[in-house]
């Protein structure tokens, strides 16, 4: 005896994928809950405010947003790529990387257990935050007023564009920093691996 109610029987489909499309650009906000999902936005929307929470799957952001963005992911990558934030990002994530590529918000806020942060051609008008557990972070012309960098196993090495007042220390690791003292503060604390930073 099939014991589903009617609408379990006829929207009951165990794999389900589907395809949505937009007949306009700007939205006022984006909010997203799903289990395991892969999650693209394409370019050329605006959104006011975006809040996506996923489990399993990757999140693939191309788009504007006005305000601020919040992910809460457990296992996938995080992509930003060609966009415009003009509030904070705030990042949470279990497993996976996080890769930021021209993709400028004012502050950046990760918190991630394992996974390499990756950042190239990316500017923020405001601060870079990472609290990190096991993964590289890794810089290509990057650039924040602050940076503050906490990692407990991984290298933080790449170029960045303006002077820092660098506060670097590292249980087991070398450090490489350049010695022009002045800008903003990085401040980086690692119990194991290098720190390798260069202005380009």
């Amino acid at each position: 005896i099939d014991k589903r109610n009617l609408f379990e029987k006829l929207f009951g489909f165990n794999d389900l994928k589907f395809d949505l499309y937009l007949t306009v650009d700007s939205f006022d906000s984006l909010k997203i809950d799903c289990t395991t999902s892969d999650i693209n936005i394409e370019e050329g929307f605006n959104f006011n405010d975006v809040v996506i929470n996923n489990v399993t799957g990757d999140i693939v952001f191309n788009s504007n947003v006005e305000n601020d963005i919040t992910i809460e992911n457990t296992t996938g990558d995080i992509i930003f790529k060609n966009c415009k934030i003009n509030g904070d990002v705030k990042i949470k994530t279990t497993s996976g990387d996080i890769k930021f590529e021209k993709a400028n918000c004012n502050n950046l806020n990760i918190v991630v257990t394992t996974g390499e942060s990756i950042l190239k051609e990316t500017f923020l008008t405001g601060d870079l935050n990472i609290d990190g557990g096991t993964g590289d972070v890794k810089f290509s012309s990057f650039d924040a007023n602050n940076i503050n960098i906490k990692l407990t196993t991984g290298d933080v090495m790449g170029t960045i564009l303006s002077n820092k007042i660098f506060k670097v220390k590292s249980t087991t690791g070398d450090i490489e920093v350049p010695n022009i003292q002045s800008g903003g503060n990085c401040i980086i604390n690692i119990t194991t691996g290098d720190v390798i930073i260069e202005y380009k």
